[in-house]
């Protein structure tokens, strides 16, 4: 019953915004609601009111003829790049591929060394993209793209070696950095894997039920 309450209060609450939103095409009414001290001290708490009431709820109200559903994976500010060993070897790797690359002819400078340089600065740039996201999903998306680089490196790697660019032990030595970094990656993905997966059930128990198991 006090879900329904909740429901009846979130529909009513988000017609009057509808009707507002509508009204504040207006440029005489948008002028007044932005600039109003009427806004400051009314229609503000009453949005963060609306706001907690979805929220507590575990999902929005009806509007129209589509329900929308509070997301159960947001993840905005709980991942700190910083800590994360695998966006460490990242930016080790790239220190490592950029002293590398200084040993190329000259004339490779804007061919495989620029890829090698690119491909591997995106590592850590991709990790720590990708940390600022609302969804497991979605970092995880980052992290393919980080995964990706790594296969482009790889194949460059075996060409600089191919074509005499870098000695054995220069091979040797990037090689167990790069296969050191592509273990803890694809480790490290499939936690994010799993941690989407979880959400997804959550997300699916809370749409068919209303709440958690």
């Amino acid at each position: 019953m006090f879900r329904e309450g909740l429901d009846n209060l979130n529909l009513c609450t988000a017609s009057f915004f509808l009707l507002i939103n509508h009204y504040s095409n207006l440029h005489f009414f948008r002028k007044f609601l932005t600039k109003s001290a009427i806004f400051t001290c009314f229609f503000r708490p009453v949005r963060l009111f609306f706001h907690f009431c979805r929220i507590f709820s575990g999902k929005l109200a009806t509007t129209g003829f589509k329900e929308y559903h509070f997301p159960a994976s947001m993840l905005c500010g709980k991942i700190d790049y910083k800590v994360l060993e695998v966006y460490h070897l990242a930016h080790n790797f790239v220190l490592h591929v950029y002293a590398l690359c200084d040993s190329f002819p000259s004339h490779e400078s804007n061919n495989l060394g620029s890829q090698l340089r690119r491909a591997s600065v995106s590592l850590p740039l991709n990790i720590a993209e990708g940390s600022g996201c609302c969804s497991f999903r979605s970092f995880l998306n980052f992290l393919s793209f980080a995964y990706r680089s790594l296969l482009e490196i790889e194949a460059a790697l075996k060409l600089c070696k191919d074509l005499k660019y870098i000695n054995d032990q220069q091979h040797q030595e990037t090689w167990e950095k790069f296969n050191l970094l592509i273990r803890k990656l694809y480790r490290y993905m499939e936690y994010v894997q799993g941690q989407a997966d979880k959400r997804s059930k959550y997300r699916t128990q809370i749409e068919q039920t209303g709440r958690l198991a």
